[in-house]
């Protein structure tokens, strides 16, 4: 008798407790699943999360860098190989690859939750072969440095130096390599362009990427602005002397205007983004 009581007590418990417990796998399941969120973008579905500053400026009705995307796409051929240094999420490379199908592009990114979001994103919609995503950092040579992170509303001022423009940084390792070192390692037979983004440290990545520079003259889109330089005891002057003196290059607006010295460091104060074109005529 008191066997069949104790049974009956069971199976009462048991019917109690399963709602409860499936109610709290499905809130757990939903909540873990709500973290990353979808959102449409030239076709392609994007992978992020709640808060990121760039697709609330894009959902907001703003462009995301449409004059890099389109002087990249006006540069690259089909079937071109581009490196998107400071990739974030994949915003610039998935512009380009909707213009661009047969492109390929190896995208660098050390910040843990655009890294994820974009590899994510990659899978999703089977980009696999025209994407190659790297969590290395790029620098001018391998080593173990601090990388300063934002928080998600912040994330596109992710660097190794703090720029002081994205809010409180909280620090992590990462690991770099040059990207001479990368092409070698991997064998990349061509590299038509070059876009670096990484607040303040374009001049270190690009300073290990000389060779890959002088032996392909890819176009580089790289972004200079003063306060982020600051950060790295450099100034537009800097930049210019770079591109011109070790690379041989001349500095363009991305609207194809080239620039003198003196004009490329007055207007990095109202413009971010330039155009690097090897001088074939020196």
């Amino acid at each position: 008798m008191i066997s069949i009581f104790i049974k009956a007590i069971s199976i009462i418990l048991h019917r109690l407790y399963k709602p409860v417990a499936k109610t709290m796998f499905y809130f757990r399941f939903e909540k873990r699943k709500r973290q990353h969120q979808l959102f449409k973008y030239f076709g392609f579905d994007v992978v992020y999360k709640k808060g990121d500053g760039a697709v609330y400026h894009i959902s907001s009705g703003y462009s995301y860098e449409p004059d890099v995307i389109e002087a990249i796409s006006c540069h690259i051929k089909q079937g071109g190989v581009m490196m998107d240094v400071g990739s974030n999420i994949g915003l610039i490379t998935l512009a380009v690859l909707h213009d661009n199908p047969t492109i390929s592009s190896y995208c660098f990114e050390p910040s843990t939750y655009a890294y994820q979001s974009f590899q994510r994103t990659i899978k999703i919609n089977h980009l696999e072969r025209s994407v190659i995503l790297s969590r290395l950092g790029l620098w001018n040579r391998a080593q173990t440095l601090t990388f300063h992170t934002h928080g998600i509303n912040n994330a596109l001022g992710d660097g190794v130096h703090d720029t002081k423009r994205a809010g409180t940084a909280e620090k992590i390792k990462i690991q770099t390599t040059t990207l001479d070192a990368y092409i070698k390692r991997h064998a990349i037979k061509k590299v038509d362009l070059i876009k670096v983004d990484v607040e303040g440290a374009e001049k270190m990545v690009l300073e290990g990427a000389v060779d890959t520079i002088r032996a392909f003259h890819p176009v580089i889109i790289f972004e200079a602005n003063p306060v982020n330089l600051k950060a790295y005891s450099l100034l537009p002057d800097d930049i210019y002397d770079f591109f011109d003196g070790t690379l041989n290059y001349n500095i363009y607006s991305l609207d194809q205007k080239r620039l003198k010295k003196e004009d490329f460091v007055k207007i990095t104060k109202k413009i971010d983004n330039y155009m690097g074109v090897f001088n074939a005529k020196s």
